[in-house]
């Protein structure tokens, strides 16, 4: 009977913390949005240096989770009309960055640990979702340019962004997958 009271117990940490962080706050989603446009910016000087990027929120009524827009183009590859080639690439800032990190502190927050195994989880596995995280954005950053690619480099960086970018599933399983080497197979035991 313990066994399962604490098990009813962590499920409705889970469903708390992940409820709360998830809840449609005012202003949230747009603070969400300009920390991630902005984390996107400054990748951009290292994943396409030599290209011209823009990203721009994005408001499209058939697809509103999609907020953010990066438009990149190579000024050295001028047209003789003056023009430059424009690529670019959609996201949706929400479900790529913030549901991971919020998976992961939900799940750490409802594992029956002391505070101090919590916060260790928590900090090693935010800056872990984090580093994918960068992984995830300087993969739609090549997907949107591919020019230059080997074709290897763009097959890699095309799966990458299909995994990362494309499916949802990916912001739910990856912090899960964390959640449990941190929490269960790789903490100290006393």
């Amino acid at each position: 009977m313990g066994k399962m009271r604490a098990g009813a117990a962590a499920v409705a940490r889970f469903v708390v913390v992940f409820g709360l962080l998830m809840a449609p706050w005012p202003g949230g989603r747009e603070v969400v949005r300009n920390v991630f446009q902005r984390e996107l910016k400054w990748l951009s000087t290292w994943v396409v240096p030599r290209m011209v990027v823009h990203v721009e929120t994005l408001q499209d009524s058939a697809h509103e989770g999609i907020d953010t827009r990066v438009s990149m183009a190579d000024p050295r590859k001028m047209n003789p009309d003056g023009s430059v080639e424009v690529s670019g690439v959609t996201l949706d800032t929400r479900s790529v960055g913030w549901i991971p990190q919020v998976m992961l502190l939900a799940l750490v927050a409802a594992t029956p640990m002391g505070w101090k195994e919590r916060t260790r989880a928590a900090v090693i596995g935010w800056v872990l979702l984090n580093a994918v995280l960068v992984l995830t954005f300087a993969a739609a950053l090549a997907f949107a340019h591919p020019a230059g690619h080997p074709p290897w480099v763009h097959t890699v960086v095309t799966h990458v962004y299909d995994i990362t970018v494309q499916n949802l599933w990916f912001s739910f399983l990856f912090p899960t997958v964390l959640w449990y080497l941190l929490c269960f197979e790789v903490r100290p035991r006393n």
